[in-house]
C-alpha cells in the first residue's frame, strides 16, 4: 500500500526520489503460479487489495479475444498496472496466447487535448466527490487504503479536481443566475408592485475568513461571502471545513451548487463533463434531497470557546513596593482546595501580632484536622482537643483588614499556590476592600532557589537547618508558622534583600486572574469525567484547563467528525503550543470516545 507521507518504514522523512522508488502506484505486480488451483480469488490477476470496476464495461471487453474470438478469463491475468482507482489488466488469451489490455473502467480526454494518455473517469469523479464531501486528498487516500483499495496520489487528485473544477464553476455561475431570477420572481409575487421593475430584493449577507474544522476562526488571505434571498432561501447544507488550500474555490462552488440545486448537481456536472451521471449517484442524491426538504428547523449555531491559558506571571513593581510594610501571614483551612473555608488567620508586623480562629460553615476534613489539629464539633471549635474562641468569618476578616497597615506587602510560604488565593477569594465573597494589599511574596521558591541542595524546603526543615530550631511540635499552627517564617526572613537580611524577594512577588490582579482560571477549569472538569477511562487524569485536566467542556468536544465532532475533535485539541494557541496535545494516539482515543458518546 502506498504511503501518504514522505517517510520510510521507520518513520523518518525521506527524499522525493526515494519516496517514488518506495511507491507502488505504477508498479507491475506479478501473480504467483496458479497451478495448484486452490489459491484465494484475490490472487487471480490482482495480487493484492480490492478494485473499483465497471462490471458492464469489463464484461464487454472480456466477451471474446479480438483475434481468435475465444472468451477471456480473469484468472489468466499476468500482470496489472494501476492508475489511481483505475487499472489495466494484461490478460493472456488461452487460444492464441496473445496478451491483451483490459481496462477496468471508462476513460476520456481532457478538454482541448487530442494526444497523450486518456484520463480515467473514476479518478475525475473522485476529484469532484472530494470537493462535494469537503475532504482533502490525504483524507481520501486514508479512506481508500482503509478499505484496502489502491490509493490515489495527492497530485493526481489535485489535477483531476482542477480538470472538473472549470465545469463545476460554470454550472455554479448558471445556478446563481437562475437563483437570482427565482428570487426576483418570488419577490414580485409576494405583494409588491408587479409593475415596478426596480422593486428591491431582500437578502441576508455575510462574509467571513476561512474556518477550521474545529470551529475556530482565524484571519487568512482568502475569504468567502454569502448572499441568500429571503423569499427562496432554504436550509443550507451542513457547514464543512474547506481548508486553507487551492481547493477553496472548487469546494465553495460545490457548496453553492448544492445550496442552489440540491445534491443532484453532482450528476448534472458529470453529464456536462462527458461522464456518466451514475444510476446509484442519482438514486442516493434524490434520497438526500428529499430528506433535506423535510427538515423544518435550523440547528442553533454554538461557538467553541476561546483558548484559556493560565495567567502570565507578573511581579509587583519596585515603585509600588516602595515604602510598603512587610506583613507575614498564614492560614489554616477546612481542606486543601481553593474552595476551603478559613479556620485560622494569623499575621505579624513590626512586633504586632494578629490571630483569629473562625467557625467555618463547612466541615473540616479528616486530613486537614490531622495536619492542623483543629476540629469542629457542633458550634464549637477545638485546637489540640481544647475549645478555642471562634469568631464569624465576616467579623474576623474585617478586623484583619483594620489591623493591616495602609500599604502592606504580604509574605507567605507557598502563598502563590494556596494562601493568597484563599485570602482573596474570601475577601471577594464578602465584598471587602483589598486596597491595603499591594501584593504578595511567596517565600517557598525563594528558598528553593537559594538552597537547591536541600531536599525539603518546608518551614520546619528550613528552621531546623538555618535557625537550628525544631518547631515540628507546633507546625501548621498559623501563628507559630508566621513567627517561624518571620525569623527566616530576618535571617535573610530583610528588608535589605527586599529586591531579591520581589522576584517572587505577584499583585492582587494575578491572584484574581488565577482564581477565574481555576473556576473555569473546575466547571469544565466536572463534565469530562467520562474521559477518565481513555486517557490520564493529567490529560483530562489539561483539556479542562484549555477551556473545553464535554459539550464543546461533542460539538466539534458533530461539525467535523473525529478529525474535528483532533483539530480542536491540537490547534495552536498564541504561544505556538497545541491547545491540549498533538500526539496522534491520544487524539485518536479521545476522538473515538467522543464518537461513542455522541452516538448514545
Amino acid at each position: 500500500m502506498a504511503p501518504t507521507t514522505m517517510r520510510d518504514k521507520k518513520g523518518k522523512f525521506i527524499s522525493t526520489g526515494k519516496f517514488k522508488r518506495y511507491s507502488q502506484f505504477s508498479k507491475k505486480v506479478k501473480i504467483p503460479s496458479l497451478e495448484n488451483g486452490n489459491q484465494n480469488k484475490e490472487e487471480f490477476g490482482f495480487g493484492f487489495g480490492r478494485r473499483i470496476v465497471e462490471l458492464g464495461y469489463l464484461a464487454e471487453q472480456m466477451k471474446s479475444c479480438p483475434n481468435c474470438s475465444t472468451p477471456l478469463y480473469l484468472h489468466c491475468c499476468k500482470k496489472e498496472r494501476l492508475y489511481g482507482l483505475g487499472s489495466i489488466l494484461y490478460i493472456e488469451c488461452q487460444s492464441c496466447k496473445k496478451e491483451l489490455k483490459i481496462y477496468t473502467g471508462k476513460q476520456h480526454r481532457s478538454q482541448n487535448t487530442v494526444k497523450g494518455m486518456k484520463i480515467w473517469d473514476v479518478n475525475t469523479k473522485c476529484g469532484l466527490a472530494m470537493d462535494h464531501a469537503g475532504l482533502g486528498p490525504y483524507q481520501v487516500s486514508n479512506f481508500l487504503t482503509a478499505l484496502n483499495l489502491p490509493s490515489i496520489h495527492p497530485s493526481t487528485l489535485r489535477a483531476r479536481e482542477n480538470e472538473i473544477g472549470s465545469t463545476l464553476k460554470t454550472y455554479t455561475k448558471e445556478s446563481c443566475d437562475e437563483a437570482l431570477l427565482s428570487e426576483a420572481s418570488a419577490t414580485s409575487k409576494s405583494g409588491k408592485d408587479e409593475e415596478d421593475d426596480t422593486s428591491p430584493i431582500n437578502i441576508t449577507f455575510d462574509a467571513a475568513w476561512q474556518k477550521r474544522g474545529s470551529g475556530r476562526s482565524y484571519n487568512s488571505r482568502s475569504a468567502t461571502a454569502t448572499m441568500i434571498g429571503m423569499e427562496t432561501a432554504t436550509k443550507a447544507p451542513k457547514a464543512k471545513h474547506f481548508g486553507g488550500s487551492s481547493s477553496l474555490s472548487h469546494r465553495l462552488a460545490a457548496a453553492v451548487s448544492q445550496k442552489n440545486c440540491g445534491r443532484k448537481y453532482l450528476s448534472q456536472v458529470h453529464d456536462r463533463h462527458g461522464l456518466s451521471p451514475g444510476h446509484l449517484t442519482i438514486k442516493h442524491n434524490e434520497k438526500m434531497d428529499k430528506k433535506r426538504k423535510a427538515e423544518k428547523y435550523i440547528e442553533a449555531i454554538h461557538t467553541i470557546p476561546e483558548i484559556i491559558e493560565p495567567p502570565a506571571q507578573i511581579c509587583v513593581d519596585a515603585e509600588s513596593a516602595l515604602g510598603a510594610d512587610i506583613v507575614v501571614f498564614d492560614l489554616e483551612t477546612t481542606g486543601f482546595g481553593y474552595d476551603a473555608d478559613i479556620v485560622q488567620i494569623s499575621a505579624e508586623h513590626g512586633g504586632r501580632q494578629f490571630n483569629k480562629y473562625i467557625l467555618p460553615k463547612k466541615q473540616i476534613s479528616i486530613a486537614a484536622s490531622k495536619v492542623t489539629k483543629i476540629e469542629k464539633h457542633g458550634k464549637n471549635l477545638y485546637y489540640d482537643g481544647q475549645v478555642v474562641e471562634a469568631d464569624n468569618l465576616e467579623h474576623a476578616m474585617s478586623e484583619f483588614l483594620n489591623w493591616l497597615p495602609d500599604k502592606s506587602l504580604l509574605f507567605a510560604h507557598n502563598g502563590k499556590n494556596f494562601d493568597s488565593k484563599i485570602l482573596i477569594q474570601t475577601l471577594n465573597s464578602l465584598t471587602l476592600s483589598k486596597e491595603k494589599i499591594v501584593g504578595f511574596v511567596d517565600t517557598l521558591p525563594y528558598f528553593r532557589q537559594k538552597y537547591p541542595e536541600l531536599r525539603n524546603h518546608n518551614q520546619n526543615n528550613l528552621s531546623r537547618i538555618l535557625l537550628n530550631k525544631d518547631c515540628s511540635c507546633d507546625a501548621h499552627n498559623a501563628l507559630n508558622d508566621v513567627l517561624v517564617l518571620r525569623e527566616l526572613i530576618l535571617y535573610e537580611n530583610m528588608p535589605s534583600s527586599l529586591e531579591l524577594f520581589l522576584k517572587f512577588s505577584f499583585p492582587v490582579s494575578y491572584v484574581e486572574d488565577s482564581l477565574r482560571y481555576f473556576h473555569r477549569k473546575k466547571q469544565c472538569l466536572v463534565t469530562l469525567s467520562q474521559l477518565s477511562n481513555v486517557t490520564s487524569k493529567s490529560m483530562v485536566e489539561k483539556i479542562a484547563g484549555s477551556g473545553l467542556a464535554l459539550d464543546d468536544l461533542k460539538r466539534a465532532f458533530k461539525r467535523g467528525g473525529i478529525d474535528g475533535v483532533g483539530l480542536l485539541l491540537s490547534e495552536k494557541g498564541k504561544n505556538g503550543k497545541p491547545r491540549v496535545t498533538n500526539r496522534v494516539q491520544i487524539l485518536e482515543k479521545i476522538s473515538q470516545k467522543i464518537n461513542s458518546l455522541s452516538a448514545n
